[in-house]
């Protein structure tokens, strides 16, 4: 995994986390170190929306090339 397209949601680092699988799709993995979903507050939400959108368009730029 190239680690440009590797991003951890600041302060969750270890349990949220996406990347792009193969130039083809976001892969997104929200878990706690307890095995349970992550709850994020509002602020995280956007934080993590905004990394989100972020390797969005850097997918779309694979995908022009």
């Amino acid at each position: 995994m190239e680690k440009q397209n590797y991003k951890e949601l600041p302060g969750w680092e270890e349990e949220v986390k996406l990347w792009i699988e193969q130039e083809s799709s976001v892969m997104v993995k929200a878990i706690s170190k307890f095995g349970d979903p992550v709850e994020l507050t509002s602020e995280d939400a956007r934080n993590f929306a905004s990394i989100l959108n972020e390797a969005a368009d850097n997918l779309d730029r694979l995908d022009d090339q």
